[in-house]
Parts: C-alpha cells; structure tokens; sequence
C-alpha cells in the first residue's frame, strides 16, 4: 500500500510558502566564525530591478505572481492580464465578456490554480443558480463552463482543493461534493455522503482512493451538512465518489484569515491515519474507526481591536468582527515512540493548562503533568536533555477582518489586521520525560519571553531586560546578558541560527552566541518589524511602513530593501472610505500572504511588486 510517512518529529504545520515566525530557519550556513566588524557595512539600500512592465486590467482583485516565477497575472471583476515573468511583457489581455463569448461579464471570485495552468471565475447570480468558467492561462481562452451550483461566496478560496494527479479540482458545496475535470470542466462525480470544505487529503494512486478531512466554514456550512456531516474524516473511491467509509473527527482547521495559510497536517503511517490539529487524532486506515484522541479547542480568540474601530461590532448595528488568534498553542511533539500534548481543563478557566504524554502506537496514557496556571498561552513544548521543557506566554498572531472609522468622513470601511500581539504570563518550565513531574520553574521573564531556542542540553530566551541561558536538566541559570545594552529597544521575533540565536528587537535586531552569550553584533538598520517571511532559507523582514527587507541572520546585514505600496483593492477601499463608502468588502483579504501589493518567488530570488498597473521585479540575490 502507497502511504505517505508520518515524520515523527516536531511537525512544521505550515505550507512551503507560509508565513513563519521566530521558529529555526532551515537551509541557513552554518554561523561564520567572524561576524562583520562594522554592522551595516555590506548593507544594499535597494534590490536591482530586473524589469518593469504594465498590465492593461485594472488589477484590484488579483495581483500576484506564480509560486515559480515564470508568470505573473492581474485582474478586476471584468478583465484580465498575463505576464511573462522573464520579461515583463505582456503575453494577453482579455475582457471577460470578450474571452467566453459574454457567458461571463462580470466575476466577483476568483481562484487561480497555477499547478493546473487555470483560473477559474466565478459569476454569482443573485437567486439563480451560478456559473463558474475555466480560463486557460496559455492564451487566455475560455475551456469550459459550469451551471447549476450556488457559489459559496466570500470563502471560495476554502471550496477548492486541487487533486493534481486526477487533474481535476474537488468543489465544496454546503449540501454535496463535487469533483471537476480542470480541462474539461465535467463532472467526474459528486458526493452528499462528504461535506463541508476539504482541509487536508491524500491521494492513494495504487488503491485509487482518497482520504479527505473536512471543516466548516461558517454556521450555514454546518446547518447543511448535518450532523452526520459536520466534522467527517471519510475514504473515498477517486473513481466514483463512493465513500468506503467516513466518520467523524473532533475539529479541524481551514486556511488562516489573512494569509491563507492551511493549518493542521493529515498523516498515514502503517495502518493509522494522524490528524495533527489542535493535538491529535489516531484514526484506523482500513475502518475509519478513532483509535485514539487528545483533542483541545483553541481558547483565545480576538484579544484587543485596532483604534478607530466602528460600533457594532460585536452585534447588533454593525458588521461582526471575524477572525482568530494562532500560534497560541504548542504543536503536539512526536518522537520515535511518544506524543506529548498541552492540553486544558474543561470547562474550567482558560489559562489553567496541563502537559500529557501518550504512547504513539496505542495512545495510552504515560502521563499527565500537575496544572500549569495563568498559562494563557503555551505556545512551545521541546524534549531538551531527557526533560520536556514548556514556554509560557509569547507572542501570538492575531488575523481578523473589521470595520474600522474613517478619521475624516466618519464612514466605515473593510479592514484586514494581521499582527502579534504578546500574551503573558511569561516563564519556562521543565517536566521530566520519563514521569511527568515538574522539575524546575523559572520566573525570571518580565514582560515578555522570546520563542525559545534549544540544543542538547540548554534553553535560550530573551526577556526586556535579559538574554539567558538555562540548563534544561535542572534549570539552573548558565547566563544572563544585558539585553538593554544592544539598544535594539523590546525583544519581539528570535531565530535559532544553530550556534547563535538571532533576536529582532523595536528598534533593531542583534545576536547572541549560544555558547556564552558573546554579543555578535547589534545593528539599527531595520525597525519596527511587524512580519517576517522565510523563502528557501531567506529570511524577508516587513516594518510597519511595509518596506521589505531580506535581513542576513548572521551578520544583521541588510541585502536590500523595496518599499511595497497599497494593492489597488486597498487603495480602492480607503479612498471610497474617504468619501463614505465602504470599499471592496473583503477581496483583498484573499489575495496573498504580503501586507501590501507584492509577491515573492518560492525559492526567495524574486519580488514582484504591483503599483497600480505597474510590475517591478527586482532580485534578491
């Protein structure tokens, strides 16, 4: 049987091209044995540019490039525009009404499928039944289109799930699920057995089966599924769509707010199929049946609202606010034989928190840790020297979509926040493995508690005041470094860098040597980081003005720096603000992972950077 590995290792839930934060940057060169000594001194002011061109469409829906690089494409709810990505001319134009012979004039969602060469455009009739159409990115031609399926408007970007070795594209709707030939645009088959938006699947090529979990996007989505539907884990014939068998899981999560990122992970290993979400469910290959589970439910949810923010929110009058808070939790830790998971009282405060450790094949019970309290985050657990070493407090992410005032007109206007925010109290602490007594506690963080770095024996964190190296057999306190001195203001995101680790404070970033807590260099280059992105081992940094910097690790040196302007669905949205209208609802929301009109290449090479019509792409490297 063809089955994909469970990695029994700490599990990264990211996709590839994922916004990552304060985590160790894989593919970075070893720490140089000599640091710069004059911080700054290899700093580049700009990235070169490569070209730039123009698109015709109007570009304020989609603005973004291929995860490649090779193209780069634009549209508005009536045109579109390819672009070569090697030189920036321009390979079509099409008018929607033009390209499908007016069966589709106006498309208000939209959905690329880079891997399958396709956009897809969506045409929402009100009271009718819908239309999708299938364009072909070669030439901009129409394939095919669709009739007779009600779009599930404002979170199509959660109905579809690209099965690229049937060449075809499973279509989530609240009542059946239906499976598409991209090129054909037929109905290969549908499902009612199956509903609710696909999270994770794993295609089965010997035994022509597909496994597929769901979730629900909304409280409509989980009225029309039924509860025999409302949270499914089923095995499906790729061929028929017939189930072979399905039963339901605890929880599982769609793509993030902002940045669309998928959570949660869907393993097989042997005969067990792992869902990594919110802890762990052990499922049985062949029946379906739960083995085993140690599920918690994310307990904190908006924590603060940007100023300016409209009345209503919260019912009533206005618009709600949605959204969540990630990162808040530790992801479980697997090891060769064992899971450990933080878990929660139930039905008791939420900062009460508790470690358990379990046994990877059978899911019994090794141990259950004493109550960890005003633990309102927990968001790191690592196996550290024979002892399970816990962070409490840190920074998490907060994705949400509001309404905020305009300061001027006083009309309201969409909003997409996506920040960190710190959550105390702050601490560490260590669990022994093998019984799940605490063996130490350390209080010395104030104020705040950088992600902490490990290696075989020592924890590293930095808090305002100090950066500190603990043991993690016994928590007694190998170092503490002035962490005031760097003048890199407040500690916000922290790098494992392998012998050092790398800390980005409010007014600059600066690095320690793990070894002795040398400081390597302290730089003021960069302030004011808001978020971080690592593509093929390169880290890009983003202030608050959303310039984009690629920051080297090592030495604090900048490689270069763009300044990303508004897409133009956000300038859209402001300026129909200013005069009291309430913008381009949430568009833009779906549109990339960057704050602001810009795109980066998988690899970390290039940045596309879209300025109304105009696209620059620079090198990074």
């Amino acid at each position: 049987m063809k089955k994909s590995t469970l990695k029994l290792m700490f599990l990264v839930f990211l996709m590839p091209l994922a916004l990552t934060t304060h985590a160790q940057l894989g593919g970075l060169k070893k720490l140089k044995d000599k640091v710069a000594s004059k911080v700054g001194g290899n700093d580049r002011d700009a990235f070169p540019s490569v070209w730039t061109g123009k698109t015709s469409s109007k570009a304020n829906i989609y603005s973004c490039a291929s995860p490649n690089g090779n193209y780069a494409i634009t549209t508005s709810k009536t045109d579109m525009s390819l672009i070569d990505g090697s030189t920036g001319k321009e390979l079509w134009y099409a008018k929607f009404k033009e390209a499908t012979g007016e069966v589709i004039t106006n498309s208000n969602y939209q959905y690329v499928l880079w891997e399958a060469n396709t956009l897809l455009l969506f045409d929402s009739k009100a009271g009718k039944n819908d239309r999708i159409a299938g364009i072909n990115l070669a030439d901009g031609s129409l394939m095919w289109t669709l009739d007779g399926y009600q779009i599930p408007k404002k979170t199509i970007e959660d109905a579809i799930a690209y099965i690229p070795e049937m060449k075809a594209f499973a279509f989530s709707l609240p009542a059946k699920t239906v499976m598409i030939d991209v090129k054909e645009g037929e109905v290969i088959w549908e499902t009612e057995e199956f509903r609710g938006a696909i999270g994770r699947h794993i295609y089965l090529e010997e035994e022509g089966e597909i496994v597929m979990i769901n979730f629900m996007r909304n409280a409509f989505d989980a009225f029309a599924a039924g509860m025999e539907n409302l949270n499914a884990i089923a095995k499906l014939d790729v061929r028929t769509g017939d189930v072979i068998w399905k039963t339901s899981h605890q929880g599982f999560g769609g793509k993030k707010y902002i940045t669309k990122e998928r959570q949660g992970e869907l393993k097989i290993e042997g005969d067990r199929i792992f869902v990594i979400y919110n802890g762990i469910q052990v499922f049985d290959f062949n029946t379906g049946s739960n083995v085993w589970s140690a599920y918690y439910n994310q307990d904190i949810k908006i924590l603060k609202k940007p100023s300016g923010m409209a009345s209503g929110l919260e019912g009533g009058a206005g618009k709600k606010l949605r959204g969540a808070t990630y990162d808040a939790i530790a992801d479980p830790l697997i090891t060769d034989d064992a899971v450990y998971v933080v878990l929660q009282e139930k039905d008791k405060k939420v900062r009460r928190k508790y470690l358990q450790k379990f046994d990877l094949t059978s899911g019994k019970l090794l141990w259950t840790s004493e109550k960890i309290n005003d633990a309102k985050a927990l968001p790191r657990i690592a196996l550290v020297d024979g002892v399970v070493v816990a962070q409490i407090g840190g920074l998490v992410n907060q994705q949400y979509v509001a309404m905020l005032k305009d300061p001027i007109s006083k009309s309201t206007y969409w909003a997409h926040v996506n920040e960190w925010v710190w959550v105390g109290k702050f601490g560490l602490r260590g669990f022994d493995e093998k019984t799940g007594v605490e063996k130490w506690d350390s209080e010395k963080f104030k104020g705040s508690i950088t992600k902490m770095a490990t290696d075989g024996q020592n924890v590293y964190a930095a808090s305002n005041k100090f950066f500190y190296s603990i043991k993690a057999k016994n928590g007694v306190e190998n170092y503490q470094v002035d962490f005031k001195a760097t003048k890199v203001g407040k500690p916000k995101f922290s790098y494992d860098i392998g012998e050092a680790v790398t800390i980005m404070g409010t007014k600059g970033v600066t690095a320690f040597r793990k070894s002795n807590g040398e400081s390597l260099y302290s730089s003021d280059k960069i302030k004011n980081i808001s978020r971080t992105y690592e593509r093929g081992g390169k880290l890009y940094v983003q202030n608050e003005k959303d310039d984009l910097t690629l920051l080297d690790l090592e030495t604090g040196a900048t490689l270069g720096t763009v300044k990303i302007p508004k897409h133009n669905s956000e300038k859209k949205t402001l300026a129909q603000a200013a005069v009291g209208g309430q913008g381009n609802d949430e568009q833009y929301a779906r549109i990339r992972e960057l704050s602001g009109g810009a795109d980066l290449t998988e690899d970390g090479k290039f940045i596309f950077v879209f300025d109304g019509t105009k696209i620059i792409k620079y090198q990074a490297e």
